[in-house]
């Protein structure tokens, strides 16, 4: 049995969307980032870096997106979204690199700009983030073309990860993922199978309880 701590439409998602596309069980656990739950007690014995998701599989506790797709993948290889080759593995690390250290690095200097400086450089750290996240959105339509997949013509991890920071756009002004056909294609691509659909409505019903 699985147990996912998570927050509704963060990077916790594609956890979730992964597990759904696996058919596991699993016991969600809402973390509420914005009354600041993350920085409690309870929840830092779990991870004491304050950040969401954290898989709890049996005795085993572990952090950091990545880390924890990998794992899923690993245990449920049936499902092939890690392949076996090494370089095909090895690309797909690549991308999940990518999308965690340098779009979602991108995207907290657009959405929480005072975590990075103080009050009155709060401005420039946005406006610097959001042209990183342009500066990303180029770079995947560029990857994408002649691939259904960011790995190619099926589904792999990284797809889950990137599609659910390219649900962020909403806190940019133009250029959006929609300017760009490639990207736009594919994140609906990816955001209409079951799974996705599945765990992003599991969450929203949460949120709306």
């Amino acid at each position: 049995m699985y147990t996912l701590y998570y927050f509704p439409g963060a990077c916790s998602l594609a956890v979730h969307a992964v597990l759904e596309e696996l058919g596991q069980a699993v016991e969600l656990i809402p973390v509420n980032l914005r009354k600041g739950e993350h920085f409690g007690e309870a929840f830092r014995t779990l991870n004491p870096a304050a950040r969401v998701p954290v898989l709890v599989h049996d005795d085993f506790v572990l952090t950091e997106v990545p880390a924890i797709l990998n794992y899923l993948a690993e245990l449920h290889p049936q499902a092939g979204l890690m392949p076996a080759a090494v370089r095909e593995r090895a690309d797909c690390f690549r991308w999940l690199n990518y999308a965690s250290s340098r779009l979602h690095a991108a995207f907290g200097r657009v959405m929480v700009p005072q975590r990075f400086a103080s009050e009155e450089h709060v401005a420039q750290i946005r406006a610097a983030g959001a042209r990183d996240v342009v500066e990303c959105y180029q770079l995947l339509d560029r990857a994408l073309a002649g691939k259904d997949y960011i790995t190619g013509d099926r589904i792999r991890l990284p797809d889950f990860l990137l599609y659910v920071m390219l649900t962020w756009d909403a806190v940019l002004s133009r250029p959006q993922v929609e300017d760009y056909p490639r990207l736009a294609a594919y994140r609906e691509r990816v955001g209409s199978r079951p799974a996705v659909q599945r765990a992003r409505a599991r969450e929203a019903q949460a949120k709306a309880a």
